[in-house]
């Protein structure tokens, strides 16, 4: 059975603690785990996952519908890779800018999309 530990006890720095070939020039380094390298501890694949899932769920919920309809958009143009694994675009949002009228231009389908603005308006190429 694992013996409980006790809690670390403050330990005051006096003069013997400082190393005198320390070299001042360069930062110090942070007591405990923070000396391990960042990457080493951090699992990118679940942060990402949640960070994705966190962002698929406020766009379920966002009101996409209503944004169209105050600000009356002219074309969506849709940036994503091709046979990308996060199921951008999603349906949902397909048929919303499809029920609005919203012609829609995607990079996976289409290629590059180029969109030129100028004083007199603008123009749109590709896709």
């Amino acid at each position: 059975m694992a013996r409980k530990q006790d809690a670390p006890r403050a330990h005051p720095v006096t003069a013997a603690d400082v190393d005198p070939r320390h070299r001042w020039d360069r930062p110090l380094q942070a007591p405990g785990h923070t000396q391990v390298d960042f990457e080493e501890r951090v699992d990118f694949h679940r942060l990402h996952a949640y960070r994705l899932g966190r962002a698929r769920q406020a766009l379920a919920h966002s009101g996409l519908g209503a944004l169209l309809d105050r600000t009356a958009p002219r074309l969506a143009v849709i940036s994503v890779g091709a046979h990308n694994p996060y199921g951008h675009p999603t349906a949902g949002t397909l048929a919303t800018l499809a029920a609005h009228g919203i012609p829609t231009m995607r990079t996976d389908e289409g290629g590059d999309v180029t969109i030129d603005v100028d004083r007199g308006g603008w123009t749109v190429e590709g896709g």
